[in-house]
């Protein structure tokens, strides 16, 4: 899949190309090399990476939560993403207990 404009990749990945966008600017994507026709080539690396994104959006990590077992442009190792993933779930588990304690007020 080398070669994706970003059109192409965020059409793939089922975001808008201003999210693209916001993700690199927020360093969660890199910018990719620019071709001898002046057109950014994303990788499939590139688009991985966007499919992560999403998904750990989906399961509520915030983007600052994604970005530090992401690093900056090439990544943590699995562990670290492991890390991060649990983590969130200890946190996610004491706010559940909380909103069943909360909801026997009720």
């Amino acid at each position: 899949m080398a070669g994706l404009t970003i059109g192409k990749l965020a059409a793939g990945e089922g975001v808008g190309v201003e999210t693209v966008r916001f993700y690199q600017r927020r360093g969660l994507l890199a910018l990719p090399d620019r071709t001898g026709s002046g057109f950014r080539e994303y990788t499939e690396d590139d688009r991985q990476r966007l499919a992560f994104i999403r998904r750990a959006r989906q399961l509520g990590f915030s983007l600052g939560e994604i970005g530090d077992p992401l690093g900056a442009g090439d990544g943590r190792s699995t562990d670290d993403v492991i890390r991060a993933a649990e983590a969130k779930l200890v946190t996610l588990r004491s706010k559940a207990a909380l909103l069943r304690e909360f909801g026997e007020f009720f």
